[in-house]
């Protein structure tokens, strides 16, 4: 089953943690990737070339992670992090201000 094929891949880098360094690193690029591509407002399309950009700078990317649905899974994560952060942070301030901006045609009439 997929989940004994899980629970292997994970025994196998625990054997061997430097794997699992190498692993997170080349995890992290692929992160970055995505994030610069959301960041630019970029399409999910142009995250394969970088992909390739960083194989051939001999950085090691996993195959599996190298197409448009996973950029969207990658950047999907790292929204999720950043807006979890987001909301503890507010949860822990002491204050909060909500500025709003907002005017209506009727009261310039009015002047």
């Amino acid at each position: 089953s997929n989940l004994h094929k899980k629970c292997l891949q994970l025994y196998k880098l625990r054997m061997h943690p430097e794997k699992t360094e190498e692993m997170c690193r080349n995890m992290t690029l692929l992160f970055n990737t995505a994030y610069h591509l959301a960041l630019e407002g970029r399409p999910y399309l142009d995250f394969r070339p970088l992909a390739e950009l960083l194989r051939k700078c001999e950085l090691k990317v996993v195959d599996q992670y190298m197409n448009e649905g996973d950029c969207q899974i990658l950047i999907h994560h790292i929204a999720r992090a950043l807006r979890e952060d987001l909301v503890e942070r507010i949860r822990q301030s002491p204050c909060l201000s909500i500025i709003l901006d907002g005017q209506s045609d009727d009261l310039l009439a009015d002047t």
